[in-house]
């Protein structure tokens, strides 16, 4: 069994054959990045064009210097409809399947919250659109750690000068205390700072696994190189001479020059304020360790320096960089742009909005001519102006309109590149000219769908469903204290129940992306309903070797209706009915989350512990009370039933009526026909001087035609 400390042991300290194997390594590495060059170049066109940035491509040299953001709005419409694909408003993302049939619900919420907490929605966004322009998506994923100090205010008993505590009195102060952070992060790489090698790979576990190598440039400054020394990943000693001569490791060239620069000149900042920083290579390769190959990473700068050599730090013995094209192409691992074939058609279009503009100036600004033997002075064209020259001496010529021909063009080239890039008018914001059918309607609706499925599955495949997985790993693997998850209650708690060990996690429990599923399945949830009340009418003897279970079903549906949050209240597992150590429960109160008194409490138990808690640390949000509360409300309720007499029915709360009568006494009401499904009523006819239909679907884009 290996112990953490040899995975961090630096594998090329006084190692001679890891340090020549590493640098043979190295060379291969600067080749494949040299080997790239020609994709570098094309990756920084396609972002100049998403930047809508004029370059030397550009043929017409006219007076004016226009853009059409056509690339631009099709990569925006392609991003925000893939990203409400993904992440559906209830807020449900995640899945998981077990092997013994259980779902680990809280497992599933700690999942839930590692996406809220990175906020994976701009992430995931952001990739899509890097996506779009480099052909390639590229995420990292690590784990987090750092520290916050904390202040706040605390009541202390005033003391004597000889030690003693006056009675009745509190002084106010203030107390700062060391807070650790930590969590998942998931990081956006640009395509031209990786290289995979060998370039053919199906992927980044082929590379590795054939002898080849995943190699990331990275760009520290001295804050950065030093925090790494304080995580463990570089070599202090090799790592503090890099800090102190950083300006000699810092490599401006055409292969590896920082396209973050592209970025935030886009945004119109000219510095990026970070100083001098090192070029660092993280690699990703399998060394021979005792006669057996391991995955090693290994950080290095030029000069074939080594800062750090050492087993994979990640106990699931994997990459953590995803990495996938959005259109696999055969024979590479890295795909196409999808900016690359339309690249042409944007520069003429570029071309023609320019010529239409300096059309469009001449053809408003027309030329004067006059007789020069009546006036030589000039002709001031202003509000009132009076010229002193007879009225047929002068003339305007005007310019035939060529800019109008121009926006025929446009058209035709701006449908050409959104048709290149599955663009449909459904996923466009502003409705169409042309007037649709409900037939038409429809067709567009099914054609967007087909290809908004078909893209969403890479990112889906290829990218979240890993990084799920990721995400838990990490949580087990550095998580060493318990975590509240607000929006599930104390679902942070249960959570630790339920660790599972890396190498069990993918047989054990399968976590798995179902955002997109669920915006599919949307409209299925009215089938599902009527289906179970065909179910529930079949008889025993249908289901002769099966047992119906309703559960999964109805968990299923509301949770797609309802969202988590609210299914939870609705459906509470009984499992939650056990009874919490009443310490948590006021760790939990504390820090502003409420729990509802479980029937399996002991009041004897809970109700001093919580007057306890209350004396001692106070009750800043008022939840320790109105807790006790309930506490002492039960233990009145539980007396008022042992006081009646046996047999006699509870009374009935108040505001219902029979039929919460009925209710509690278990009667129902006439139940739903088999495959029933539910309907909206006819509507009601429009008062005299109402909009017709037809017409307010003509002004109104949100009304569906008839």
């Amino acid at each position: 069994m290996t112990d953490q400390k040899d995975r961090g042991a630096n594998l090329a300290k006084g190692n001679k054959s890891v340090v020549k194997e590493l640098r043979k390594v190295f060379d291969n590495v600067e080749k494949g990045f040299q080997n790239q060059e020609t994709r570098r170049h094309d990756v920084s066109d396609a972002w100049d064009i998403y930047n809508c940035v004029l370059g030397p491509d550009q043929i017409y040299p006219g007076r004016n210097r226009l853009y059409a953001p056509y690339v631009y709005e099709a990569v925006e419409a392609r991003a925000t409809r893939f990203t409400n694909q993904l992440f559906p408003q209830s807020d449900r993302h995640i899945e998981a399947v077990s092997e013994d049939g259980t779902i680990p619900r809280a497992g599933v919420s700690l999942c839930e919250h590692y996406v809220s907490d990175t906020d994976l929605r701009q992430v995931i966004r952001a990739l899509i659109v890097s996506g779009d322009i480099e052909g390639q998506m590229n995420l990292y994923v690590d784990w987090t750690v750092g520290n916050r100090r904390t202040a706040s205010r605390v009541e202390n008993a005033v003391k004597t000068p000889d030690g003693n505590e006056v009675p009745g009195e509190k002084v106010e102060d203030m107390v700062e205390e060391d807070e650790s952070t930590g969590g998942p992060r998931v990081e956006l790489l640009s395509d031209v700072d990786i290289c995979v090698l060998p370039a053919p790979a199906a992927s980044i576990e082929d590379a590795l696994t054939s002898g080849g190598v995943v190699a990331i440039l990275r760009r520290w400054n001295k804050r950065q190189i030093k925090a790494m020394i304080d995580k463990g990943a570089l070599d202090k000693t090799a790592a503090q001479k890099v800090i102190d001569d950083i300006e000699s490791y810092k490599d401006d060239s055409n292969t590896t020059r920082d396209p973050a620069k592209t970025a935030y000149h886009g945004a119109g900042i000219k510095k990026d304020g970070r100083g001098s920083y090192a070029l660092v290579y993280e690699i990703w390769t399998e060394l021979e360790i005792d006669d057996e190959y391991r995955l090693c990473q290994v950080f290095m700068v030029g000069q074939y320096k080594v800062l750090m050599a050492r087993r994979n730090p990640y106990w699931c013995d994997q990459c953590p960089l995803l990495s996938a094209p959005v259109n696999r192409v055969f024979g590479s691992f890295k795909g196409q742009s999808q900016v690359n074939p339309v690249k042409k058609i944007q520069y003429f279009a570029n071309d023609v909005l320019n010529e239409m503009a300096d059309s469009a100036n001449y053809t408003l600004l027309p030329i004067t001519r006059r007789d020069p033997a009546y006036a030589t002075s000039p002709l001031i064209l202003a509000p009132g102006a009076i010229w002193d020259v007879p009225p047929d001496k002068v003339d305007f010529a005007e310019l035939p309109a060529l800019w109008q021909q121009g926006a025929d063009i446009l058209s035709e080239l701006k449908g050409e590149i959104f048709q290149v890039l599955s663009v449909s008018p459904a996923m466009v914001t502003q409705g169409t000219k042309k007037k649709m059918n409900q037939a038409e309607v429809s067709q567009e609706q099914q054609i967007e769908l087909l290809n908004t499925s078909d893209s969403t599955r890479v990112v889906k495949d290829e990218i979240l469903n890993p990084l799920m997985s990721w995400f838990m790993n990490l949580d087990y693997q550095f998580r060493d204290k318990m975590v509240t998850i607000r929006e599930y209650g104390d679902m942070g708690m249960k959570a630790e129940l339920e660790r599972v060990p890396p190498f069990e996690m993918n047989r054990k429990t399968t976590y798995f992306w179902i955002g997109d599923d669920i915006i599919r399945s949307s409209q299925q949830t009215q089938q599902k309903i009527g289906f179970m009340n065909v179910l529930r009418q079949l008889p025993p003897q249908v289901l002769s070797h099966y047992e119906l279970d309703l559960e999964p079903i109805l968990l299923d549906a509301v949770e797609s209706v309802y969202g988590p949050r609210i299914a939870r209240h609705a459906l509470k597992d009984t499992r939650a009915l056990i009874s919490l150590d009443p310490n948590q429960e006021n760790m939990l109160l504390q820090i502003g989350h409420y729990l509802p008194v479980r029937p399996m409490d002991n009041p004897q138990e809970h109700i001093p512990a919580h007057q306890a808690s209350i004396q001692q640390q106070g009750d800043p949000f008022g939840l320790k009370t109105a807790h006790l509360v309930e506490h002492q409300h039960a233990v009145m309720m539980k007396q008022m039933q042992q006081a009646m007499p046996q047999g006699q029915p509870p009374p009935a709360p108040q505001g219902q009526g029979q039929q919460g009568q009925q209710a509690q006494q278990g009667q129902q009401g006439p139940g739903a026909r088999p495959g029933a499904m539910p309907a909206p009523g006819r509507p009601a006819q429009n008062p005299p001087g109402a909009i017709h239909p037809d017409q307010l679907a003509a002004s109104d884009p949100r009304v569906m035609p008839r």
